[in-house]
C-alpha cells in the first residue's frame, strides 16, 4: 500500500467517490495488460472508488493519443495500465487536454521506471489496490520537439541499446536484456560531435551518449544523484564523453563508492530548457521508444500533471 495520508476527492464529477469518472486505458498487446484475471482484479479494486469506471483499449499509439486528447471523452481520473512505452504514449494525449485528469499508473511493463519515481507498487493489481491510500501530487513531464516524455530522451549508446534489445527475451529476462544490449552496443560505439545550448551556456564536444533526464531511473537502475527530481522544473543533462564496459557496469550496478555522475567521463548539467544538435544526426530514444532524430529542443511542463503517488522516492 502507498500508506500516504492527505488524499483528496477529485473535483468535477459531481459524485461522492474518491476518483469521480474513471478510465483505465490499456494496450491489449502490452505484456500482462491483456490477461482477463488481472483486469478483473483491477476492476474490483478501482470500481468502488469511482462514480463510473470505463476500460478503453487502443491498438495504435496514434489512436490512444487522439482518444485521450479528445475533450468529449470525459474523465476525472485516468489509470494507464502498461509499461513505460504505454505511459509515454498516453501522456502525449493527456497533456493536450484543457481539463487535465488525475493520472494513476498501473505498472505492467519490464522496467516501469516512471512508476518507480512515483513510489507506487510495481504490479498493476497492487497499484490499483493502493490507489485509495495515495497522495495526489503535480509532477513535471518533459517535451521534446513538442512531444511528451516522462523519464528521459537520449542519443548515442542508449538509442543503440534500445534498438538492439531482443523483444522475445525482454519479457523473460527484464533488466538483463537492457544490460546485454548495451554491452553489445558499447563495443562498437563511435563518438559524435554535439552542441548543447542550455539556460546560461553553450558547450561543444564529442560524446558517445547524451541523456536529458526528468526521472531518475533507467532500465530499473537508479542514477546515483538525489538532485534528479520530477517536480523541480529542471532537466538533468548527462554527457558521457568516454565509454567503456567498466563505466557501463558502474552506471548500472553503482559499484563502489564513487558516483559516476561526477567523474571525468560523465558531465552533469542542469537546465530548464535544452537545444541539442549532433553531427551526424542521431536517432533519439524517448522513454525506451525510438522516435525521431536530432536536432531536438527539450523543455518541461512544470508541475502540470496531477499523479497518484506514494511520495516515497522524492
Amino acid at each position: 500500500m502507498c500508506g500516504i495520508e492527505g488524499k483528496r476527492r477529485i473535483q468535477g464529477s459531481g459524485g461522492n467517490s474518491v476518483f469521480g469518472k474513471g478510465v483505465v486505458i490499456h494496450n491489449q498487446q502490452a505484456g500482462a495488460a491483456g490477461t482477463e484475471r488481472m483486469m478483473n482484479q483491477v476492476k474490483e479494486a478501482l470500481e468502488p472508488l469511482t462514480d463510473s469506471l470505463h476500460f478503453h483499449s487502443e491498438d495504435t499509439p496514434g489512436d490512444a493519443i487522439a482518444w485521450l486528447a479528445d475533450e468529449q471523452n470525459e474523465m476525472d481520473t485516468v489509470w494507464i495500465l502498461g509499461g513505460d512505452g504505454t505511459v509515454h504514449t498516453c501522456m502525449d494525449g493527456i497533456r493536450q487536454r484543457r481539463s487535465i485528469p488525475t493520472v494513476g499508473i498501473l505498472p505492467a511493463g519490464t522496467c516501469n521506471d516512471f512508476a518507480r519515481m512515483l513510489g507506487i507498487p510495481l504490479q498493476p493489481v497492487q497499484a490499483a489496490q493502493a490507489a485509495s491510500e495515495c497522495r495526489i501530487e503535480k509532477k513535471d513531464i518533459g517535451l521534446y520537439n513538442d512531444q511528451a516524455f516522462t523519464n528521459f530522451v537520449g542519443v548515442g549508446l542508449i538509442a543503440d541499446a534500445s534498438e538492439n534489445i531482443n523483444e522475445q527475451l525482454k519479457g523473460a529476462v527484464g533488466r538483463l536484456s537492457y544490460f546485454l544490449s548495451a554491452w553489445q552496443s558499447i563495443r562498437r560505439q563511435e563518438p559524435f560531435t554535439y552542441e548543447l545550448t542550455m539556460d546560461s551556456e553553450t558547450i561543444r564536444g564529442e560524446a558517445v551518449m547524451i541523456l536529458v533526464c526528468n526521472g531518475r531511473f533507467l532500465g530499473t537502475a537508479e542514477f546515483p544523484s538525489p538532485q534528479i527530481s520530477i517536480d523541480d522544473g529542471i532537466l538533468d543533462i548527462l554527457v558521457v564523453e568516454e565509454a567503456g564496459l567498466q563505466l557501463f557496469r558502474d552506471w548500472m550496478q553503482r559499484a563502489g563508492e564513487q558516483s559516476i555522475m561526477h567523474t571525468e567521463s560523465v558531465r552533469h548539467y542542469r537546465s530548464s530548457a535544452v537545444n541539442l544538435v549532433t553531427t551526424p544526426s542521431k536517432e533519439m530514444d524517448a522513454d525506451g521508444e525510438i522516435e525521431g532524430y536530432t536536432p531536438v529542443k527539450l523543455s518541461l511542463m512544470h508541475q502540470t500533471i496531477p499523479f497518484l503517488t506514494a511520495g516515497a522516492s522524492e
